[in-house]
């Protein structure tokens, strides 16, 4: 991205995003290619049916997120890259908004998982001024009561559907350092979770992380992937906002605490096998 930098040469100039809008095949006239940047992405807007301007916005958003990765952490993308981060994410919002269809409406009061097992659930919350995201955790047995509970700071990570696989991630570890052996994982990303259940190889955007959540669940006797309603996972949203609040990191493991966990207790859930 080198010349002149201005909104001009960033979204239109720029060798890049010239590779970027070829491999999307957004094109516009050659007078608006002269026109400064508020009324050539007003014509373009103005102009385009919902589906194309849906793309157009996209776009914009990921060549400036390109640019700073560049710019930041000198991570240089290809226009081709750039353009197929686009296309994957607009079709996981297309997935999303298939799937909300046909989806049966749900019980929004959090249920606690059968005897032997353990629920994760697992939620983030982000500061789109800052860049900055925090993930939230709470685990608990079949009673309800919590074992431990976890809210990780995170500076540049990845917004959307990658921000919410990382989450899913750090929740199969934290159960598997743990040692729990019977799990059920809760969120109320159906993207993440549907592509957790699956046994395709995931090709999108997140694909890399899915692979390893994949990998980690073979240290499982049994894991289950749910997806919830938002109001479910209210408690660790919480508790992910106020860890984004505060700044700080936080863990806690409530099994050093609690006197009242036995040997018979651990056989039973902890390290249960059928």
């Amino acid at each position: 991205m080198e010349g002149l930098e201005n909104r001009e040469h960033t979204f239109q100039d720029c060798i890049v995003t010239k590779g970027t809008w070829n491999y999307l095949s957004v094109t516009w006239p050659d007078n608006i290619s002269h026109a400064e940047f508020t009324d050539w992405f007003t014509w373009i807007v103005l102009t385009s049916n919902t589906e194309d301007c849906q793309k157009f916005i996209c776009a914009i958003w990921a060549i400036w997120s390109a640019r700073k990765k560049w710019v930041h952490e000198g991570q240089k993308q290809s226009g081709k890259e750039v353009a197929k981060f686009i296309l994957q994410y607009l079709q996981e919002l297309k997935d999303i908004k298939q799937t909300q269809v046909t989806s049966k409406p749900s019980n929004n009061n959090w249920r606690p998982p059968g005897k032997c097992y353990y629920k994760i659930n697992f939620d983030v919350a982000v500061d789109l001024k800052t860049n900055k995201s925090c993930l939230g955790i709470i685990v608990r047995d079949y009673k309800g009561n919590e074992v431990a509970t976890r809210s990780t700071l995170h500076e540049n990570i990845p917004l959307g559907f990658e921000a919410e696989a990382i989450a899913c991630l750090q929740a199969v570890i934290l159960g598997r350092d743990l040692g729990l052996k019977f799990v059920d994982i809760e969120k109320d990303s159906l993207t993440v979770i549907k592509k957790a259940k699956s046994t395709k190889r995931a090709k999108s955007v997140i694909g890399s992380y899915i692979q390893d959540i994949k990998e980690l669940s073979k240290f499982f006797y049994k894991i289950n992937f749910q997806h919830i309603g938002r109001s479910t996972n209210e408690k660790v949203h919480n508790l992910a906002s106020k860890g984004l609040k505060i700044g700080e990191n936080a863990y806690l493991d409530r099994r050093s605490a609690d006197q009242e966990i036995t040997e018979v207790e651990i056989d039973r859930g902890w390290r249960c096998r059928i």
